[in-house]
């Protein structure tokens, strides 16, 4: 795993990586928080962009440096932009929607600007929707590794569920068992933290769901 530290955040984990604990919390500038199992590390490498290269494995393509969760928070409603329209500039809205989809105009442009075979223009949609989707995963799911190296990802709607359930864990450690009910009766999910490699969160999501959680306790207090 690939991931893009704040100075601060360097600092943090440089730090952390000695300390006692299940796991360790980092949080990315790619929208990422992830949590490590501390006893799954074999080695960390700590490279700056000045460095030939970030480490002895061949790693996905960065996202791009994107800590505004405002960001994150348009690609997760990319498909339904009315969730969202009363809380975000729509001028804004407009130029997220422009980085991570490529539309039909924009197609046009490139096959009439750089006269585009169409099998040269269908491989450019091909990865456009590719990196549209790694947008969209990013923004939406929870995803995890198993010991064994293999990788999960799912959907998670409720951002105050992610809070409830990994808001002590990024302060002390994660429950031997966590539950994701991802879709209530449906779908649940339950995860054995002592053979994960990392969980990771978008970290957008983590903290409007403790905005939501702390609104919650607001409300409850005024009650009383």
């Amino acid at each position: 795993m690939l991931l893009s530290l704040s100075e601060e955040a360097r600092t943090n984990l440089y730090r952390n990586i000695t300390d006692e604990g299940g796991f360790i919390c980092v949080e990315s500038l790619e929208n990422q928080m992830v949590f490590i199992r501390r006893s799954a590390i074999a080695d960390i490498y700590f490279s700056s962009d000045a460095y030939d290269d970030y480490g002895p494995e061949v790693y996905e393509q960065s996202l791009g440096l994107l800590p505004d969760d405002s960001f994150w928070r348009v690609v997760e409603f990319s498909d339904c932009l009315d969730a969202i329209e009363d809380d975000i500039d729509k001028i804004f809205i407009d130029e997220v929607i422009s980085k991570i989809l490529l539309s039909e105009v924009d197609l046009a442009k490139l096959k009439s600007s750089q006269d585009l075979s169409d099998q040269e223009l269908n491989q450019i949609k091909e990865d456009a929707d590719k990196l549209n989707q790694r947008f969209i995963n990013r923004a939406q799911n929870i995803s995890w590794q198993l010991s064994s190296g293999k990788q999960r990802s799912e959907n998670v709607n409720e951002n105050r569920l992610i809070y409830d359930v990994f808001g002590t864990f990024k302060f002390e450690n994660l429950d031997p068992i966590i539950c994701l009910p991802v879709e209530d009766y449906h779908r649940t999910i339950f995860i054995n933290t002592s053979v994960v490699d990392y969980i990771s969160i978008p970290a957008h999501k983590f903290r409007d769901g403790e905005i939501e959680c702390l609104e919650n306790e607001i409300d409850r207090s005024e009650r009383k």
